[in-house]
């Protein structure tokens, strides 16, 4: 059992909590609700920063980091940045498995409940219509978050919450239950790429598990990957648009080539700048981040998981790894990489700005230490 009885620490627990309690409600950045709700968690966070003791090095790169977050609001009119920035430097002593304990425990309960209510009619099942390509109409579910495939993207934070604080305890009923409610939310959100980095993120998790040569190569390929799995995305995202009237297999993916369209249409009536831009749409999700929250911001999320993937590659990492593989691939279409309320990953940052000392890192390996 994990004990909390430090100050600073239940500061940054109260600021989660809040920020967490806005996302499993389903509120989004234009809910008035939503906007307060962060504000308020910001104060317990600036609370939370200045009871932490810093060398004078973290300081300046709290500091940095955080103005960062300022001027990517000024310019693009979005608190993502800034709400992550936040998170990131407030994460001095504060342990990652209790973050995730708060994460899942919030979102996954209210996502159960929301959804269960949003199909017995009790809110708005917010139905909608979906026109493809070959002409063919789908009937699509928001399930009270406003957007199918927003609903979709929340269940597979919330399972992957769930497998990184609870791996230890899972059995392969658990992860084949997972799957069936993967695929009872899918029959109503219609979220394919939802439905299927679901699905391939808790299969590697379970094969990972069984410890035979499966699960050996399995390893090799993810230590391999893992550090550069956002990096091949950006590039992909960046090449795919750039090329897409010029190779045909890019206008071959139906429905998801209006990303690619999307994409183009930001790349060509946008200049690049340090710090975002205002009115950026496009779910190709790398190229809202370039465009969104500007080359600086980019490049250090780049640059981070580079050098947090290379620096902890251990197998008691696995988990964590493989999540951080599937978030590259998952927001190729999805614009939610730079949110630390979607994506908690990022929350692991903490382990680059305040390293443990050598002899805690020899003992902890791993990030997320979930029996204690």
């Amino acid at each position: 059992m994990i004990i909390i009885n430090n100050f600073p620490e239940k500061l940054f627990y109260i600021f989660w909590g809040i920020l967490m309690a806005g996302k499993g409600l389903g509120y989004t950045a234009a809910d008035a609700a939503y906007q307060y709700m962060c504000w308020v968690a910001i104060v317990f966070a600036f609370l939370k920063l200045i009871n932490t003791d810093y060398t004078r090095n973290e300081i300046w790169i709290c500091i940095f980091l955080n103005v960062l977050g300022i001027l990517i609001w000024l310019f693009s009119g979005s608190t993502t940045a800034l709400l992550t920035t936040v998170a990131i430097t407030s994460m001095k002593n504060i342990n990652y498995t209790i973050v995730l304990k708060i994460g899942f425990w919030i979102r996954g309960p209210m996502f159960f409940i929301r959804t269960a209510m949003a199909l017995m009619g009790i809110i708005d099942i917010q139905k909608q219509y979906f026109f493809e390509s070959s002409g063919n109409i789908r009937v699509r579910y928001g399930l009270g978050y406003g957007q199918p495939n927003a609903a979709h993207f929340c269940l597979f934070v919330a399972i992957v919450l769930c497998v990184l604080v609870y791996n230890y305890r899972m059995k392969l009923w658990h992860y084949v239950a997972l799957l069936f409610y993967n695929y009872f939310i899918f029959y109503y959100t219609n979220s394919r790429t939802g439905f299927l980095m679901t699905t391939i993120f808790l299969i590697l998790c379970w094969l990972i598990s069984t410890n035979g040569i499966l699960s050996r190569i399995l390893w090799k390929g993810i230590r391999a990957m893992s550090d550069k799995a956002f990096i091949i995305t950006t590039v992909v995202s960046f090449t795919a648009s750039v090329l897409f009237w010029k190779i045909d297999f890019l206008r071959s993916f139906g429905t998801f080539s209006s990303r690619f369209r999307t994409a183009i249409d930001v790349i060509n009536n946008n200049n690049l700048n340090l710090f975002g831009t205002r009115g950026i749409s496009t779910d190709l999700g790398m190229i809202n981040f370039l465009y969104g929250d500007g080359c600086i911001f980019l490049l250090l999320f780049l640059a981070g998981y580079y050098f947090l993937l290379k620096r902890y590659s251990t197998r008691d990492n696995v988990l964590f790894m493989i999540a951080c593989c599937c978030y590259a691939v998952y927001c190729l279409s999805e614009a939610y990489a730079d949110s630390v309320l979607m994506n908690m990953t990022l929350l692991a940052f903490g382990y680059l700005l305040y390293p443990p000392d050598p002899i805690q890192e020899r003992k902890d390996s791993g990030f997320i230490n979930c029996r204690d």
